[in-house]
C-alpha cells in the first residue's frame, strides 16, 4: 500500500504494475475463445478507461 509520502513516480509504477497484471489475467482468460478476441480487447479497453486513461474517440459508441 502506498503511504503519503510517496512520490509521484513511486505512485505511477504501482498504478501500470497493476494494469498490466489486470491485462495479463485479461489476455490469460481462456472462458473465451478466439473468436471472442474482441471482447479481450474490449476488457482491456474498459480497463484503461476505469484507470483514467481514455482511448481516444475511436472507442466511443455512443
Amino acid at each position: 500500500m502506498l503511504k503519503e509520502e510517496n512520490s509521484l513516480p513511486e505512485l505511477l509504477e504501482c498504478r501500470s504494475c497493476q494494469a498490466l497484471r489486470e491485462i495479463k489475467h485479461i489476455l490469460e482468460d481462456d472462458s473465451l475463445s478466439d473468436p471472442e478476441c474482441f471482447e479481450k480487447i474490449e476488457a482491456i479497453v474498459c480497463l484503461f478507461e476505469e484507470l483514467g486513461s481514455g482511448c481516444g474517440n475511436r472507442h466511443d459508441f455512443s
